[in-house]
């Protein structure tokens, strides 16, 4: 079939520029993924559409979803990037299945899919379905802390890993020490990192401080201690 470029970029366009979406991510990244074919470069296709390599990654992920997930999208018209992208984050296909059947049985939010995932990364011996359950119940009490995942790119890691080292520190201490010149230390209830991802429960007042700093910075929340880590560590060279 031959590549009708002006109409693939129109439609990608209205699913990554809008709010008002008509497919699933998966579809978009598909799209991502055909343009990419087409110009030979990721940067080229983020000009063309005005969107950033992180957007695009977000989107192309969720083609590995597993294909019940994409058919539960599909057929609950639910087009959020930022759940579908979340749910990858699970390393199993069938936790990514169940999570994805409770997000249309129980109606939960995005902030629920985020709360449960996070909860299943930081406690990797409990059931998808226990941690399901913990989220939905907690939803009926009053709500005093938040966990938030936080993605550090590899070349971020590797640096820190390597200052860790010099400076003998554990890997979680230094990054924590990084963060808490910048942070309140009584916001962060707990904090730790599983591979890429920092993992960190904090107070009410400390979520939304640090929604209100990533506004500011105008990047999203997952990136903010990227940010803060990555140009910490600059500053040591």
């Amino acid at each position: 079939m031959e590549f009708r470029e002006t109409q693939e970029l129109a439609k990608t366009l209205v699913n990554v520029k809008t709010k008002k979406r008509l497919e699933p991510a998966h579809i978009t990244g598909e799209r991502l993924k055909r343009l990419y074919k087409f110009y030979g470069s990721w940067d080229v296709v983020g000009e063309k559409l005005d969107i950033s390599r992180e957007m695009i990654r977000e989107f192309t992920e969720t083609i590995k979803l597993p294909p019940e997930v994409k058919k539960l999208f599909e057929d609950n018209t639910m087009f959020n990037v930022d759940v579908a992208y979340r749910i990858t984050k699970l390393e199993r296909d069938e936790d990514k299945i169940s999570l994805t059947k409770a997000l249309f049985d129980h109606n939960m939010t995005s902030s629920d899919v985020r709360d449960t995932i996070a909860y299943k990364i930081a406690n990797s011996e409990v059931s998808i379905e226990k941690a399901i359950q913990r989220v939905l119940e907690s939803k009926k009490k009053i709500v005093t802390h938040h966990i938030v995942i936080m993605e550090l790119y590899e070349t971020t890691l590797q640096s820190l890993r390597k200052e860790a080292e010099k400076l003998r520190q554990t890997l979680d201490n230094l990054a924590l020490t990084i963060l808490s010149n910048k942070w309140n230390k009584e916001w962060i209830l707990s904090f730790g990192i599983r591979g890429s991802d920092i993992v960190v429960k904090l107070s009410e007042d400390g979520f939304k401080a640090l929604q209100q700093e990533a506004r500011a910075s105008h990047v999203q929340l997952k990136d903010l201690a990227e940010n803060i880590i990555r140009n910490a560590l600059q500053g040591t060279k």
